[in-house]
Formats: structure tokens, C-alpha cells, sequence
């Protein structure tokens, strides 16, 4: 394929004469100016998501009496994610994993309890291990109570 030429008296293209956001895109700074951006965007979103996180209390809340089973494991869930400041939630965790009647959310307590790494949780989980096994429950249930207590160092 040729490559097209200019003609003599035809001049290359000035980034004067170029739309607004080709000089910006062709500018010298463009490398700096985008790694502020991103730094700046990075900075707003971790912001953003710690403001606009829900509290433990509210997520606690929630857990213990939401309607929606899909709130409670997500309360419970987030929980879990929030790890080692999430301790003051693992009575609630604990009293949920032992007298929930869905079996659903009681494992989703285990995994929550192994995530926070509390030593309180540990005769809690292990006694959720044997009515698993007692009860015989699905293989998921068995496994996120001795996910938990790996996690805990009791496995």
C-alpha cells in the first residue's frame, strides 16, 4: 500500500490549527497530566467507598432482621470482608451460626467468623462442625465450617 505524500507547497498540520482535544492528547505533558488523573480517580474512589460504606452497626442490623435473605447474607458477608475491624460483630455472628433456622445464612456466619480471625469463634465453629456432620448436611456447609476454623489455626 503507498504511503500518501504531500504535495510541495501543501504544509504538515500544526497543532494550532488542530481541535482542541488533539493538542491536549498530543501535548508533551499528556504522560504527567494522566497519571494525576488516575491517582486523583483512585483517590475519589477509596474515598467514595469508605464514606459510602455502611456502618458495622447498620450491617449488623441488618443481619440480625432484615426480611430479605439476600440483605442478611450480604450484611454477613460484608462483615466478613471488613476482617479484623469487624470483631465487635462476632457475638452476633456467633448467636446467628448457632440459632439461625436457614442453614444458608448460618454457614455464611462460619465463613464471616473465619475471615475475622477471632478466637472467640472457634467453640462456636467447632460445634457447628459436628451437627454437620451429626445432621449430615451438604458438603458446602461442611466445608465453610472447616474453611473457618483453618483460618482460625484449629485445622
Amino acid at each position: 500500500m503507498a504511503v500518501p505524500r504531500r504535495a510541495a507547497n501543501e504544509q504538515a498540520p500544526t497543532r494550532q490549527g488542530a481541535p482542541s482535544w488533539l493538542r491536549v492528547v498530543t501535548s508533551p505533558w499528556t504522560p504527567v497530566v494522566s497519571t494525576i488523573l488516575v491517582f486523583v480517580a483512585l483517590a475519589v474512589a477509596l474515598w467514595a467507598s469508605h464514606a459510602l460504606s455502611p456502618s458495622l452497626r447498620t450491617l449488623m442490623s441488618t443481619a440480625r432482621e432484615s426480611d430479605s435473605f439476600a440483605l442478611r447474607v450480604s450484611a454477613i458477608y460484608e462483615i466478613g470482608e471488613r476482617r479484623a475491624q469487624a470483631r465487635a460483630a462476632v457475638p452476633l455472628l456467633i448467636e446467628l451460626m448457632r440459632s439461625d433456622p436457614d442453614q444458608y445464612i448460618r454457614s455464611s456466619c462460619a465463613i464471616a467468623l473465619g475471615k475475622i480471625g477471632d478466637p472467640r469463634a472457634v467453640p462456636a465453629l467447632e460445634e457447628r462442625l459436628a451437627e454437620c456432620k451429626r445432621r449430615q448436611l451438604g458438603k458446602s456447609h461442611l466445608e465453610s465450617v472447616e474453611w473457618a476454623l483453618r483460618e482460625l489455626g484449629q485445622r
